[in-house]
């Protein structure tokens, strides 16, 4: 998601974000990784890493939405 908004891609980058959002557990927590066709949560849970690159990548989403509407 950083990456598609560090290129400009903010439509691209929401969707991502949406999406990741999504396979969140019942309490909002996310494992290591997620399997990519399943979205089955995979190795250690809960996982502070993971959690710390979903909020910026949610955060450079955000700046550049605020941007793009300025």
């Amino acid at each position: 998601m950083s990456a598609r908004c560090e290129i400009g891609e903010a439509g691209c980058a929401r969707a991502l974000c949406a999406e990741s959002l999504s396979f969140a557990r019942p309490l909002d927590l996310y494992a290591e990784e997620l399997d990519a066709h399943t979205g089955a949560h995979l190795g250690n849970f809960p996982q502070a890493f993971t959690h710390l690159a979903l909020i910026n990548a949610v955060q450079h989403v955000i700046k550049l939405e605020e941007q793009h509407a300025m």
